[in-house]
């Protein structure tokens, strides 16, 4: 299952100010040899960050960008690729002509900012005609991926992004995705068996209202939700597999007021069993 992603593109913009990056490693676990399967090489998480800020006048636009991405000796392994390939669709889909890691991250912000400058003008002249230029007018935008669970059978990735162009609050965007170690392979709702998913909401449900609305009864949990009839989706986004279970995560708005966040809940893998796929229950086996 595919999923539509806002990545809240910027209008216009400029470059003028600062930047800076800095680069660490740190290892992960290498994955196991399954039987028929191609052995997944070994892999170490190197983070990058850039930042960059524009002014024009009383105006300005400050972005930045946080890349944690898999390295390791052989960069066409299955699983550094797919990793790749998906960090690259995340941030607005950029070429893989540009090299993930600080060339990434500089150029998401460049064009950011680049593309930014015509607003920030705009707002400065009309602070200027308006005799309010001591009002100050800031966007920030900020983009982060980094990896979320290192298993031996799988890795999963986050992505979280955060968008202020005025008003009362900015928007936020969250994306899990579980990679196969063994082919690497995107894992989404065919982590699960066909004609699961009735059994599946019906955890989901009681996950939310334990772990994150702490509710005990279907009314306190359904006053929470801005949902018609009652009836609990599926998140639009991936479920993904976490250190613990899998998580399913519901977007600002997706079911519920801005004011209630995310809501999300971890359901545990043992919970789960009856449901997994074959390919998933291999991937999770040591958590089984």
């Amino acid at each position: 299952m595919r999923f539509a992603k806002f990545l809240f593109l910027p209008l216009i913009a400029a470059l003028v100010a600062c930047n800076g990056n800095n680069t660490e490693k740190s290892t992960g676990q290498s994955a196991p040899d399954f039987e028929d399967a191609i052995e997944p090489t070994a892999y170490v998480v190197e983070k990058v960050s850039y930042s960059d800020t524009i002014t024009v006048g009383v105006a300005s636009a400050t972005a930045r960008c946080n890349i944690a991405y898999l390295k390791a000796d052989n960069p066409d392994a299955p699983l550094i690729m797919s990793v790749n390939n998906w960090i690259r669709d995340m941030l607005q889909n950029a070429p893989d002509t540009i090299e993930i890691g600080t060339p990434l991250a500089k150029s998401i912000v460049d064009e950011i900012l680049r593309s930014n400058r015509a607003t920030l003008i705009e707002m400065n002249d009309f602070a200027e005609e308006n005799n309010d230029g001591f009002l100050q007018y800031a966007e920030e935008y900020s983009y982060d991926i980094h990896p979320l669970a290192l298993s031996p059978g799988f890795v999963t990735m986050l992505y979280e992004s955060y968008i202020y162009t005025g008003g009362a609050h900015g928007g936020s965007y969250c994306i899990g995705q579980t990679f196969s170690a063994i082919d690497g392979s995107m894992i989404d709702l065919d982590m699960f068996k066909d004609g699961s998913i009735d059994k599946i909401l019906a955890l989901i449900k009681k996950g939310l209202m334990s772990q994150y609305f702490e509710v005990d009864s279907d009314k306190e949990f359904y006053n929470q939700l801005l949902i018609e009839g009652n009836k609990l989706p599926l998140p639009a986004t991936s479920p993904y597999f976490t250190d613990n279970g899998v998580c399913f995560l519901y977007q600002q708005y997706e079911i519920a007021p801005y004011a209630a966040g995310m809501p999300k809940c971890v359901i545990p893998f043992e919970d789960l069993k009856p449901y997994f796929s074959d390919y998933a229950r291999n991937i999770i086996a040591d958590k089984l």
